[in-house]
């Protein structure tokens, strides 16, 4: 299974977001899982940072909307046990969004 490792499109990325701030190495992209307990860990910083600690991209909030007495939940927010791709900006860890396999949509 591969964790992103050697992955010529994620790869690809890194390089257009670094070459968008500058040349410099200010952002990278890891994956990581979201615990039991809400703290993250990421492959390259296996240290599980508690929630509240991280920061979460705001489309990943769980929200609902009421229409005629019908509430429809838009979002479910993250869980544990979600595989997340991760952007690290200077020391920060930033939540971009959910990972699933291609095998499961495709």
């Amino acid at each position: 299974m591969s964790r992103g490792d050697n992955s010529p499109g994620l790869s690809r990325l890194a390089s257009a977001f670094r070459g968008i701030a500058g040349g410099k190495n200010e952002m990278t992209l890891d994956f990581g899982k979201i615990s039991n307990n809400g703290s993250l860990t990421t492959n390259n910083f296996p240290v599980p940072i508690p929630r509240g600690s991280y920061h979460v991209c705001k489309h990943l909030l769980p929200y609902s909307i009421k229409v005629s007495n019908t509430t429809y939940q838009t979002t479910r927010g993250l869980q544990h046990g979600d595989r997340v791709l991760v952007a690290w900006v200077g020391g920060d860890a930033v939540v971009i969004d959910v990972v699933v396999k291609a095998s499961a949509i495709v």
